[in-house]
């Protein structure tokens, strides 16, 4: 509204915003009777989508839908004081869109009085997430008040309004606000000090209106820097890709072996705990897969920590099994080492051992994936879960093509180079989760800030603060080493010798 309806409307929907003088007919008072009581937000969004041909009200083709939405129901509670409640309406969402104020009103039960206010909170709730968001939207509500009792020329109320502003709005996201934009938390404290002091009986009408832009502008910069970016739809869709195509091939080709060498001895019944043994590993993998989708949907700083932390972790097990294990066994040697497993099982008619195998060995595997998957899925939007999702489908599609090959033609997979192009994709996701998960600490104000360059890029995880860009390199020297351990551990043996 600030941006592109107030230079007419005014800053709070008069109709007296300096634009619109001279205009024929004048920009629509919004806080009319009439207005009001004879409108709906439908009316509102057609309005504002198509324009009014033959006067100044052009049409606004650049906003979204659901912007226009916003926008329209926006300028339907102006002129209307915000009820202080938290709980919705009871009308369906189409039904507060559609009808207008004086249709919701006769429909309405109780006194006069009663119904007003029902009408009041309908027009005036606002179903904010606890988040940043909300905060923000507290902060504009305690402004827009502060400004309406100034023009009543009720100070003291005016002042109380514009404090709560700061301290219930702003005050709770500072490390947020610290974290994304180095500067912009001292420049909103002083963009409030200034309209603040202001607010009394020597100042004239402009001189406040001014300032109180100036807040609003701030507060439009402060939720354009905080708000979530989101994983782009080819980055999630190939490391989806990458981490079910290397961690689903691992785990196919131990069943193999396993189910390989039962069938080498004739002892089919064996192979029932051998199945038995995968599927209760993907079942607990789905549960755990449930049980971290209920941790994250936690709000504010208590999912900006659980996002981080899990970002972190994930990264965490990455090094360690995705690398060390894998290194250290090897997919040959590993292997060769169910074999005999299987091979001692079988002779001892210890078949319960052949379950703990396919379980462990899957579920190694799978929880690497539930890891990797949440912290990808949750960084990315609606559209992106279905890039995640289509991901998984594509490799595990491959995943038994592969498996087909694996078992007709053994010698002709390149299982070493397929195990380094995942792995090179997962080093790059690595990197990434590792900035993301430091800033989301940092955001939550549990890691301190010391901003350094003006460059940030949420999409490679970048984010220009010593913590994140010092944590970035670590893990980066760490999965080096990593990576070329066998070469270290031999030149470190031969050093010896």
């Amino acid at each position: 509204f600030a941006n592109n309806c107030a230079s007419c409307h005014g800053t709070t929907g008069m109709g007296d915003g300096p634009a619109g003088n001279g205009l024929k007919p004048s920009p629509a008072n919004f806080h009319l009777a009439d207005k009001k009581m004879g409108s709906s937000p439908y009316q509102y969004f057609n309005t504002i989508r198509l324009g009014v041909p033959g006067t100044g009200m052009l049409p606004f083709a650049h906003l979204s839908d659901k912007e226009v939405w916003a926008l329209a129901f926006y300028v339907k509670s102006l002129g209307y004081d915000v009820a202080e409640s938290t709980e919705p309406p009871e009308y369906e969402l189409k039904t507060i869109a559609t009808l207008k104020d004086e249709e919701i009103l006769s429909n309405l039960k109780g006194s006069e009085t009663e119904r007003n206010q029902a009408l009041v909170k309908i027009r005036t709730y606002e179903a904010a997430k606890v988040g940043e968001n909300h905060f923000l939207s507290i902060a504009r509500t305690h402004l827009d008040k502060s400004f309406k009792h100034f023009n009543e020329k009720d100070y003291p109320q005016a002042n109380s309004e514009a404090l709560r502003s700061y301290l219930e709005g702003i005050e709770p996201i500072e490390p947020k606000i610290k974290a994304n934009k180095e500067g912009l938390t001292e420049k909103i404290e002083s963009k409030m000090g200034a309209y603040r002091s202001v607010l009394n009986e020597q100042s004239n009408v402009e001189l406040v209106t001014q300032k109180y832009q100036d807040v609003l502008f701030t507060i439009g910069e402060i939720e354009e820097v905080t708000q979530k970016k989101e994983m782009s739809t080819q980055v999630a869709f190939s490391a989806a890709f990458a981490i079910f195509l290397r961690e689903g091939f691992e785990a196919v080709l131990i069943i193999i072996t396993l189910l390989g060498a039962i069938k080498a001895f004739g002892a089919k019944n064996a192979s029932r705990w051998v199945h038995l043994g995968w599927i209760s590993a993907l079942g607990l993998g789905g549960l755990i897969w449930l049980g971290s989708g209920l941790l994250v949907s936690l709000s504010g700083a208590s999912r900006e920590i659980l996002e981080g932390s899990l970002s972190l972790f994930a990264v965490a097990v990455l090094m360690y099994v995705g690398f060390w294990m894998h290194r250290q066994t090897e997919v040959g040697r590993w292997t060769n080492f169910i074999k005999k497993t299987v091979t001692d099982a079988v002779e001892q008619k210890s078949l319960v051992v052949l379950f703990s195998i396919s379980f462990i060995s899957v579920f190694r595997e799978v929880i690497e994936v539930v890891l990797f998957l949440r912290a990808v899925w949750d960084d990315v939007g609606i559209t992106g879960h279905s890039a995640v999702g289509f991901g998984v489908l594509s490799a595990f599609i491959l995943i038994f093509g592969f498996s087909y090959c694996a078992v007709k033609f053994s010698q002709r997979i390149p299982v070493r180079q397929l195990f380094t192009v995942s792995s090179v994709i997962m080093v790059v996701l690595s990197v990434i989760l590792t900035g993301k998960g430091i800033h989301s600490l940092q955001e939550a104000g549990i890691v301190d800030v010391k901003s350094i360059l003006s460059f940030r890029s949420d999409l490679l995880g970048f984010y220009p603060s010593v913590q994140t860009i010092s944590g970035q390199i670590v893990v980066i020297g760490f999965l080096l080493i990593l990576w070329n351990w066998n070469k270290i551990s031999i030149l470190f043996h031969t050093e010896k010798s």
